[in-house]
This record gives C-alpha cells, structure tokens and sequence, in this order.
C-alpha cells in the first residue's frame, strides 16, 4: 500500500492509544482511535487509507478510507457518528424503536436512514444488541 491508496488490511494489535495495522512493513502502521470507526480488535480485516501525520509518520485512517465516490457511503457514515454522539450523551444506550417524529427531530434523518446508521455501527463492532436497542459495545484495550 502506498501514501493515498486504500486497502483491507488486518489488524495485529490495539492498545489504549489506536492499533497497529499490518501493512506488510516490519512493525505495524499506527491507526489512532481517532481515525477508527468503530472498535476493531486484532486480526479484524478493516479498509483502511494510508495517509501522513501532522508529525511526519505514516498512518492509518478508516474514516479516510470511506468511498469518496460513494454518497451514499458518506451519508450513512454521517449519520452514524451523530447517533453514536446521542448515545454516548444517554447513557450508552438507544432503542431501536424510537419513533419517526422523535429520529427526525433529533438526527434530521428517515428512519429508514437512522436504521442503515444503527446497522453500520453493528457492522463496525461500536453498538451491540441489548434488549429492545443497542448499547455500546465493550472496547478492548
């Protein structure tokens, strides 16, 4: 993988700071939390864009990675962190029937749009099942 390209690639490590993906250097490629969506954990395959640091390093980036020729792709991504902001502010959790009046006056979306937003957050490993809704998921550090 080059500076700007993208790949699926795995994950060898995670600690309290990001992870390290593998690349096929010698040492694993630095991904701050920051830059994840999600909490992947190691050997997860994640898509991932190589780009440079403020500091000069080379490192990873998920949320780069989303396809910028996708709209769809970003809006649902969009859409993601500003329900997991909500849920982050109640406690950790959401329920799944929230009402349509209740989704756009809160996220500005359908919800049809609010349920693609919960599924990629599952996809990503960040909410899990709980009940009647998502709670956030456990974080490995």
């Amino acid at each position: 993988i080059n500076e700007g390209e993208t790949a699926q690639l795995k994950i060898i490590s995670v600690t309290r700071d990001g992870a390290f993906v593998d690349a096929g250097a010698e040492r694993g490629i630095f991904m701050p939390f920051a830059e994840m969506i999600g909490r992947p954990k190691a050997g997860d395959l994640v898509r991932v864009k190589l780009y440079t640091d403020k500091s000069g390093r080379l490192a990873m980036s998920m949320k780069a990675a989303i396809n910028v020729d996708n709209p769809k792709e970003q809006e649902i991504a969009r859409d993601a962190e500003r329900i997991l902001k909500f849920i982050r502010k109640s406690n950790g959790f959401i329920s799944e029937q929230l009402p349509p009046n209740f989704i756009q006056q809160n996220f500005r979306i359908s919800k049809a749009a609010f349920k693609r937003a919960l599924e990629h957050l599952f996809k990503q490993r960040v909410i899990e099942r709980s009940g009647s809704g998502f709670k956030l998921a456990a974080r490995e550090d």
